[in-house]
């Protein structure tokens, strides 16, 4: 929210983590080990999803460095970088995330 001052945040709205997802120092890997970390990757995702703690995820369309967005219903960063972690992408350098806090009101969506 453009000026909020930490602590004075609407009471209507909630905490989440937001992360992008950049491309990682470890690229190089081959087509087949790829398609292997991808699936992986996706299914680390779907199991987020399903548990409740990650709301929406997404390539971004344009490529590049930028890779991804996910927004975690969550505030605890300690609990998303463990989530992060556990990312076969991550875990094979082909992603690193960056994380902040954002402000949402509950119950708002993508249609």
């Amino acid at each position: 929210i453009h000026g909020t001052v930490k602590g004075q945040v609407p009471d209507n709205l909630k905490e989440y983590t937001l992360v992008i997802y950049v491309a990682g120092d470890q690229r190089d890997q081959s087509e087949e080990k790829v398609q292997g970390i991808q699936k992986g990757h996706l299914e680390h995702l779907d199991n987020l999803a399903e548990s409740g703690l990650l709301s929406i995820a997404g390539p971004f369309s344009a490529g590049g460095e930028w890779r991804g967005l996910l927004i975690f219903n969550t505030n605890d960063t300690l609990v998303v970088q463990k989530a992060l972690d556990q990312d076969p992408a991550v875990i094979a350098g082909r992603l690193k995330y960056n994380m902040y806090g954002f402000y949402s009101a509950p119950g708002r969506c993508l249609e």
